[in-house]
């Protein structure tokens, strides 16, 4: 097997991934890729202090965790799940942990794509109405939400740390190829953009209801 020199904590090594003789021939993965590197161009996640976001409207909260954070979830979760199928389907017999990992990141992915429908057609709308109208009865529906949407939070955040321990972390295996280490790198930004998700929604979104 043709394998690229790479960081061990899923770092990217010296060889363009284009170059992995073992996972390259995937035409799709490459077409994704470049779909999300197009992507990428147009979500600027707007980065704000804590101190901003207590002073934030809810109009502008919202406004931010979906430009910043559900739009980067919508191109990351299709391209992380073609990655991890990816490495397993190539190197799952050699490496079993890449098994269990693909099995836990296809479970996180249907939680977070229904915790995205759940925030963008039926809480968000609600807690806008609210602001815009100081709706009692948008009040209550949204409060009521609530409590799921934090169950949501918890159940995500043990999904992520169930990913890290079948990952040793993200410490790549001494044959790691560039897809092997692209796709840890990949889960490690997931992991820090998800948890920075639910603080901001934890400690300044609900916490204004």
């Amino acid at each position: 097997m043709n394998t690229a020199t790479v960081n061990k904590e899923g770092g990217q090594g010296k060889k363009g991934f284009g170059e992995c003789a073992c996972c390259s021939g995937n035409h799709l993965l490459h077409a994704l890729l470049e779909q999300k590197e197009r992507q990428d161009v147009g979500i600027q996640p707007e980065k704000l202090k804590p101190a901003d976001w207590s002073k934030q409207s809810i109009a502008g909260m919202v406004r931010q965790l979906m430009f910043g954070y559900h739009l980067f979830l919508r191109a990351e979760l299709p391209l992380l799940h073609e990655l991890t199928t990816l490495i397993t389907s190539v190197h799952g017999s050699e490496h079993r942990q890449l098994i269990e990992l693909q099995q836990r990141f296809h479970a996180l992915k249907v939680l977070l794509e229904q915790h995205l429908i759940d925030e963008e057609e039926c809480f968000f709308p609600l807690i806008l109405k609210y602001e815009r109208r100081n709706s009692a009865s948008a009040f209550r529906q949204a409060k009521q939400m609530v409590e799921k949407l934090e169950g949501d939070h918890r159940r995500i955040g043990n999904m992520l740390l169930h990913l890290r321990l079948a990952s040793a972390h993200y410490v790549l295996p001494d044959d790691a190829c560039e897809a092997f280490a692209y796709t840890y790198t990949r889960l490690k930004q997931l992991e820090a953009k998800l948890l920075e998700h639910i603080r901001l929604e934890n400690h300044y979104l609900f916490y204004r209801l």
